[in-house]
């Protein structure tokens, strides 16, 4: 356990090396979500509800999407790893590779989560005392619960695309397009619902609603009850399936790997 905890606190130390970057980052959410907001401003301007959001519901839901994603979204940076060759140091240490790399990505998280769970508080805060949302506790607790898992289907889903270094020698483009496509369908820019009601029955079943928008609309009082059991249920599910999924396709790259790599 001592050598897990090691790999967690340099992963602390190297999101404090990188703390300007981190910053810069973090500035670059207020921006986006100004231009989010202008642009729902001038669209409820002649209507009350769109989508089936009222005006305060959709900015309360563009900022802590915003926010949400800085939480759930990450990058263990596995494919890296196995295309410089380095894999290889990992491998011949008496220790679990993935599990050195999560407790890594979550050294790296904790200072940044931190701060973001700060911001989405005081964003609760706003919008209860001034424009009267309803959140009770219960719906707080619940809505941590579910980016708990939703931080953990992308951590899979990352490792499991990071598998596809073993068999291709250049993934980076995978990875910019795998990124932008999980932010649209997870919810990250726009609530699903803004492209209708089948493309959003379709997404139910894919495990990225389940890592933005899902933990959102709880918040936001989107969601019954049963909608919430049966969301947590989906993102037990798809951890499952990731989490099998990925150690199918590192067993196998890892042959791979061993057979190149000597």
């Amino acid at each position: 356990m001592r050598k897990y905890v090691i790999c967690l606190k340099a992963g602390i130390q190297s999101m404090m090396e990188y703390r300007l970057d981190f910053m810069l980052n973090s500035i670059s959410i207020f921006f986006v979500v100004a231009m989010q907001i202008y642009m729902w401003k001038a669209m409820y301007s002649q209507r009350n509800q769109l989508f089936s959001y009222t005006y305060h519901q959709m900015l309360m839901y563009t900022v802590l999407a915003s926010l949400v994603s800085r939480v759930t979204m990450v990058d263990l940076g596995v494919a890296g790893t196995i295309k410089s060759g380095d894999l290889s140091m990992f491998l011949i240490k008496p220790a679990n590779y993935f599990m050195q790399t999560v407790c890594n990505c979550l050294g790296r998280q904790t200072i940044s989560g931190a701060i973001i769970l700060f911001l989405i508080s005081n964003v609760l805060l706003f919008f209860r005392f001034y424009f009267g949302i309803q959140i009770t506790i219960a719906n707080c607790l619940l809505m941590l619960f579910t980016m708990f898992l939703g931080f953990w289907i992308n951590v899979l889903l990352s490792f499991m695309i990071s598998m596809a270094a073993f068999w291709y020698s250049e993934v980076g483009n995978l990875f910019s397009t795998v990124y932008i496509v999980q932010l649209l369908l997870s919810g990250g820019i726009f609530p699903l619902s803004i492209f209708g009601n089948s493309f959003e029955t379709v997404s139910e079943w894919l495990p990225f609603l389940y890592t933005i928008q899902f933990p959102v609309n709880i918040i936001t009082n989107k969601l019954s009850v049963y909608e919430i059991g049966s969301g947590i249920l989906m993102q037990l599910m798809w951890i499952g399936v990731s989490a099998c999924i990925g150690y199918s396709f590192w067993k196998r790259g890892l042959r791979r790997y061993m057979a190149v790599g000597g």
